[in-house]
Order: C-alpha cells, then structure tokens, then sequence
C-alpha cells in the first residue's frame, strides 16, 4: 500500500522505456540534438556535436570536449574558472530545460556535466532525459513557486492536480502544507531535504505522484548536490525565480490580456495563473462539504442585537397569549375578585 503513492506499474513502464532508450545511441544523439538546439543562442552552455555519418544504433561518435570535473573547487580557481558563475549558469540552463523547453538531462552527476574554459557549462551523456508536457511544466512551475513565495494555497492545490480523488479530507492535507512550507520558509532552500520531506507527505497522506515526476526530482537532487560543490551558497530554487516569472508573462501575454477585456491587471503577479488551481481546489472543496464562506456585513452585529430583542419580545407576546387562551375561560367565570370579596 505504501508503494501505491508512485504508482509502481507505471514507473516500470516509465524505467523500461528508459532503459530501451539507453541501450539506443541513435536516440541519445537525438536528444542531444534536441537540447543543442535549445541552446544554440547562448554560447555559454556546450552540446558536444553528433557525427551522424560515422553513428549507429550501437555506436554514438561526438565531439570531445576539453573539461574539468566541477568538484574539484579548488584546481578550477587555479585553473582561472569562476566556480560561482559555472554554478550559476548551470542552475539557470537546467531550469530552463526544465521549465522553458519541457526536455531536461536525467542525470546531471560530475561526469555529465563539465567545467570548461570561459566558463563555460558542458552537459554530455544523454541517455536518459526527462520529458514534461505544457501541462506538467506549469505545475512544476507552481510547485517551485510555492516553495520560494511560501504559499500554502498553491501548494495544496498543486497537491490536488497531482491526486486527483485521492485528496479526502482537504483540511488535513491544508494543515500537512501548512506544517510542511513551516519547515521550510526562511534561508537557503535545500533541494534534497525539500523533496525528501515532499515525498515523505505524499506517502503519508496516500496522495499519488506522477511516475515522471520521480525522474525530474532525481535529476534536481543530483544537479543540486553537484552545483552546490562548485557554489555553496546557491539556491536552486531561487535560481528558478526569474524563469518562473518569465513563463508567466509567456502564459498571460499582455495581448492575450487585452483580448479578455482586463488591460488595468497587473500581470506580474501572476493572479490569472492561480485562477485554475483555485477554481480546482473550490470545486474539490464543494464536492466534499468544506467549503467555508466567510460574510462581513458592516452593521451585522447591531442587526443581530435588534433581532434577538425582537425574538425576545415575540416569545413573551406568544407565551402570555397561550396562557390567556388556557386559563381565561376559568378567570372570566371565576369574575373578578377585590379582597377575597366577589365583584
């Protein structure tokens, strides 16, 4: 039951499927290619080239490039490099596979992703890439929003779109975000311990996680622990800020906007983008009865004062008429009475 959250058949099929590519140098020179491609306008990021006239589906010839390994810190200063700046920009060109163009290296360890002259960033090795739809970007997008604005609502609605049926009682899974973003707001966000404690609250709470999303967090982890050798102090996440905001101004184009009629709207901020996540977690909210509406009325308190004065006053009037009717039959036979003397 606990294997159920990752959805174990689907990741053998996910693995098999990676593993077949793997074995097929004609594919991992055409995910080459593709992720070249890519990045054929920023000269700071290195593709080794394919010579496909020389390679076949079991021998892969490509460019060799001159690099070093980046944890070696200190023979990269020696070397004139700035292992600052190789971190940065490795962190900013995953992030922009990941966000940007939906197709990231699977597995960024030292031996696939090089220190080279200029400082520049040299990725090789790959085999095993991650791909992730529209759909799937936008909600890792929102994901790593979450986590560097601290925003519990989108968190659990991310939550939502990735379980589906699975999210039963919305107000524990609320407070499980709200105890988790706790555990992390503040400082340097550490990727490892980030998605550990992720995956910890996806088992606990039986919530599902989507096969590809277990490739794309490994690959985050290694790149993590790999970049953070050459610059410890960065922030991958934080890394990600400027790509998200970038998307979002993609997603929510002020021509788009004008069209919908809504050109005063502050588009950075990134509003419209939570319309559909909230939308969901209002209907999912509706479906399962907790749905709190929350009314302020300016006045409403002196209405309810007036009200209960009112009630009070119709109870009394109701009470003496029900006694008026049972016992006023026995008081006008009796007559009137003036010390114990009938009138």
């Amino acid at each position: 039951a606990a294997l159920a959250v990752y959805q174990p058949r689907q990741m053998v099929r996910q693995l098999a499927r990676a593993m077949l590519e793997e074995l097929d140098f004609t594919q991992e020179g055409q995910n080459g290619d593709s992720i070249a491609q890519n990045f054929a306008q920023t000269p700071h990021i290195v593709i080794p080239r394919i010579y496909w006239a020389f390679s076949s589906q079991r021998l892969l010839v490509q460019e060799f490039l001159p690099s070093f390994t980046p944890l070696a810190r200190d023979a990269l200063i020696e070397q004139g490099l700035d292992p600052g700046l190789l971190a940065r920009r490795g962190a900013r060109a995953f992030i922009k596979m990941l966000l940007e163009d939906g197709l990231f290296h699977g597995d960024p360890h030292p031996g696939n992703l090089r220190a080279m002259s200029d400082n520049r960033v040299g990725f090789i090795d790959f085999g095993m890439v991650g791909r992730l739809d529209e759909r799937r970007r936008l909600e890792v997008m929102n994901f790593m929003r979450a986590l560097t604005e601290g925003s519990t609502e989108l968190l659990v609605a991310v939550l939502i779109d990735w379980s589906g049926e699975r999210v039963q009682d919305l107000s524990q899974i609320e407070q499980a975000a709200r105890e988790y973003m706790a555990r992390h707001t503040g400082g340097q966000l550490k990727i490892s311990a980030l998605i550990t404690d992720f995956l910890g609250l996806i088992r606990e709470y039986r919530l599902l996680l989507p096969p590809d999303l277990l490739v794309l967090f490994k690959a985050l982890i290694t790149a993590d622990g790999v970049l953070t050798q050459l610059d410890p102090d960065l922030d991958l996440i934080a890394t990600a800020k400027p790509a998200v905001e970038k998307m979002l101004r993609e997603q929510f184009s002020w021509k788009v906007a004008k069209g919908l009629g809504i050109d005063g709207l502050e588009l950075g901020r990134g509003v419209l983008s939570d319309l559909p996540k909230l939308t969901r977690l209002m209907v999912h909210r509706l479906k399962h009865g907790v749905l709190d509406l929350k009314v302020d009325m300016p006045g409403l308190e002196r209405l309810e004062r007036s009200l209960r004065l009112a009630s009070t006053r119709l109870s009394l009037a109701l009470l003496i008429s029900a006694l008026l009717i049972a016992f006023g039959p026995q008081i006008a036979a009796a007559g009137p009475v003036w010390q114990g003397l009938s009138a």
